[in-house]
């Protein structure tokens, strides 16, 4: 009688344990923030868009949120924020550099492990302040 034949292995299999272990889960998290533009893009009105990036107040607190959400490194930042250039103000997009840069969901979440919810709060208040009075402040002399 002839022996069965192995299962075929899956072909992450080669990958040591702990890179795939690291580095897969995040993969599906990088895919969603690299089409976040494009798909913010289609989705938003491009009269909300310009009505939004128009404003010097209302372009610094949109791409401040998004990227609070958005969550990407520091490097990518420049790249991701490429494609708002052409709606949005300039002080809005140095206020996307500087607040994703210092703070995000994730990072907020790292934070929390260590930090209270007041300092954190604080933390969150002058960051973000600072990045919007900075965004603005910009925006007006622009």
């Amino acid at each position: 009688m002839a022996a069965p034949e192995p299962a075929a292995e899956p072909p992450t299999a080669a990958i040591p344990t702990g890179w795939r272990a690291r580095w897969h889960p995040r993969a599906g998290w990088d895919r969603v923030t690299e089409s976040a533009p494009a798909i913010v893009q289609i989705v938003v009105p491009r009269s909300v868009m310009t009505a939004l990036g128009a404003d010097p107040l209302w372009s610094v607190l949109a791409l401040m949120a998004l990227s609070l959400v958005v969550a990407v490194c520091s490097n990518v930042d420049a790249f991701f924020v490429l494609p708002f250039a052409s709606v949005f103000m300039p002080g809005g997009i140095v206020s996307f550099l500087v607040f994703g840069a210092m703070l995000d969901l994730k990072m907020i979440a790292l934070l929390r492990t260590t930090f209270r919810a007041r300092t954190l709060a604080l933390v969150l208040a002058i960051v973000a302040l600072s990045s919007a009075a900075l965004g603005w402040g910009m925006n007006l002399v622009a």
